[in-house]
């Protein structure tokens, strides 16, 4: 009597191999999948967001001959950047920010009553005790970052070139005198649009900041010089700026 029976393990290999190779394709195809998720999550281009607030000293390029500029001539700009990082030094920003400018000078910018154009003359310091023309921008600004290390806040240093696109959304001039302040509100010959070129150098939270206008800051308009006696076009002047900017 024979208690055990002899096994073809020959026949029974032949007989596994098709159910083998049946969990083995799906096992692989399921490791090839999570490797592709683990290389796509380390490459994917990294989604950062920033606030950051600008001050600088600003002043008018191409001013007209006679133009004193004056120290309390400021600008602030604060915004909020999104960046796209194509690699661990480098990326793409854009984002949306809202610029104050305060030129303060010599121009004496008004409005003739009677026809509503723009007045412009320069003046002598004892003519006013201040004088100055307040800007309001809406900016879009995009920017290509470098920096010296990986995407970590606050432990590079960094490159920034930036242009920023901008439509004016108010402006005014100001006269003060020893008895009587003046403001005028229309200032027809001020651009509506604006643009501006920029670069940021810094380490950390905190860059040196630079910016250039594109654009004249005026389209049309002369300004006369102190005595009345000849007139110079505004139509050179260009905004630029030096100072700081914060990223919180």
């Amino acid at each position: 009597m024979k208690y055990f029976e002899e096994i073809d393990f020959n026949s029974l290999n032949c007989t596994l191999y098709p159910f083998t190779m049946k969990i083995s394709i799906p096992i692989a195809l399921l490791l090839l999948c999570s490797m592709g998720l683990k290389a796509q999550k380390k490459f994917l281009p990294k989604h950062e967001k920033f606030v950051f607030y600008d001050l600088a000293y600003i002043a008018f390029a191409d001013a007209p001959a006679g133009t004193e500029q004056g120290w309390w001539s400021v600008s602030g700009d604060f915004g909020v950047m999104f960046e796209s990082s194509w690699s661990e030094k480098g990326g793409i920003a854009y984002g949306i920010s809202y610029s104050f400018q305060n030129f303060s000078n010599n121009h004496l910018v008004s409005t003739d009553l009677n026809s509503g154009a723009g007045l412009y003359q320069l003046a002598s310091d004892t003519s006013f005790e201040r004088s100055y023309q307040s800007f309001q921008y809406l900016y879009i600004p995009v920017e290509l970052r470098f920096r010296s290390k990986k995407n970590e806040k606050n432990k590079f240093y960094r490159f920034y070139l930036g242009a920023r696109g901008g439509v004016r959304t108010t402006g005014s001039s100001s006269i003060r005198r020893a008895n009587s302040r003046v403001r005028f509100y229309q200032l027809d010959d001020v651009r509506r649009f604006r643009a501006d070129a920029y670069l940021k150098i810094g380490y950390g939270n905190t860059s040196l900041y630079a910016f250039y206008a594109l654009t004249p800051l005026y389209n049309a308009g002369d300004i006369l010089s102190q005595d009345g006696s000849n007139a110079n076009s505004l139509q050179n002047i260009r905004p630029m700026g030096i100072g700081l900017s914060f990223m919180l």
